[in-house]
């Protein structure tokens, strides 16, 4: 993080867990989650895509790294460290972000050069530019 506050020292950034409540809608202007949702249990996916989605301001981006190959649960040492991978193929990522609201603006499949035949799926995402109507309280 040290980087991005020294090339955009404007910038506010947040480093939280974000699983974690606490965080009030439409406070942000772009999320990235770069290698962190594949090791989430993919049985939560769909409802992290929905926070996130409504974190970001009407027409705030999100760019994310989730999983080109379906992949229940894999565990491993991985760099000496416990590590678990879990995470649906790249269609049915596509499916899961625009059904949480989010329009989907570009994807790109890049290779896992440490696991042949896996790769990710980068997806850069757009919160609709207009609120969705507020209903009347009775």
């Amino acid at each position: 993080m040290a980087r991005a506050r020294r090339l955009v020292p404007a910038a506010r950034f947040v480093c939280a867990d974000v699983r974690a409540p606490g965080l009030r809608d439409a406070r942000f202007d772009a999320i990235c989650s770069y290698y962190a949702i594949i090791h989430i249990p993919r049985e939560d996916h769909a409802a992290l895509f929905g926070r996130l989605a409504r974190l970001l301001k009407p027409g705030g981006l999100a760019l994310f790294c989730v999983g080109a190959e379906d992949l229940p649960y894999s565990a491993e040492t991985y760099l000496g460290v416990p590590m678990a991978w879990s995470h649906f193929d790249a269609a049915t990522n596509e499916r899961l972000i625009e059904a949480a609201g989010l329009q989907i603006e570009w994807t790109e499949r890049v290779a896992d050069t440490g696991a042949p035949g896996a790769g990710h799926l980068f997806v850069l995402a757009r919160r609709s530019a207009v609120s969705a109507p507020r209903c009347a309280e009775d």
